[in-house]
């Protein structure tokens, strides 16, 4: 088996992963002895079953194999849902969201000044975060005033921006 391959992990003790994308449905698992949430039917496929839900994320069920990252990251305020009833999974990063972790697992230190991002207003939520972030060099922005809050993150601006957060909090020396 492929380790990387979402359906047959190579660790038994992984969860199984849905066969079809779970967002904004609920993930349909198909699993021969019904153990893992599937009901079989007498055709041979999966039926839906509706799961137990995950800190009242109707997005986030108890058999989802992220489900405990997910309630660990919003019981210590790390992470929010999109609303109050979605986490929204399967969504892309965006920068700003990013930074917003970074932010709040720094410990939302409080910031002054000003933001030199034309695309970070007052009220974003994201606001302090870039500031602080931008203060301590873990950001530069795209250009000297564009930060690109909503922009989706490249593999290569997250370990940016994880490494430059590391190594200003003497993380893996």
């Amino acid at each position: 088996t492929n380790p990387t391959d979402p359906i047959n992990p190579t660790d038994p003790t992984e969860p199984e992963r849905p066969i079809t994308p779970s967002y904004p449905n609920y993930p349909i698992y198909f699993d021969s002895n019904s153990s893992k949430g599937v009901n079989k039917n007498t055709t041979g496929t999966a039926k839906k079953v509706e799961p137990e839900k995950s800190k009242g994320f109707i997005d986030v069920a108890s058999g989802d194999w992220f489900k405990q990252y997910v309630d660990y990251v919003s019981e210590h305020g790390l992470m929010n849902g999109i609303t109050e009833r979605e986490f929204a999974p399967q969504m892309n990063t965006e920068r700003g969201m990013l930074v917003t972790i970074l932010y709040r697992l720094a410990g939302s230190p409080s910031v002054n000044g000003e933001i030199k991002f034309a695309d970070v207003g007052g009220n974003d939520y994201f606001r302090d975060a870039v500031l602080w972030a931008s203060e301590k060099g873990i950001v530069k922005g795209l250009s000297e005033d564009i930060f690109a809050p909503h922009k989706n993150m490249t593999r290569e601006e997250l370990v940016t921006m994880i490494y430059r957060y590391a190594k200003i909090y003497g993380i893996g020396k």
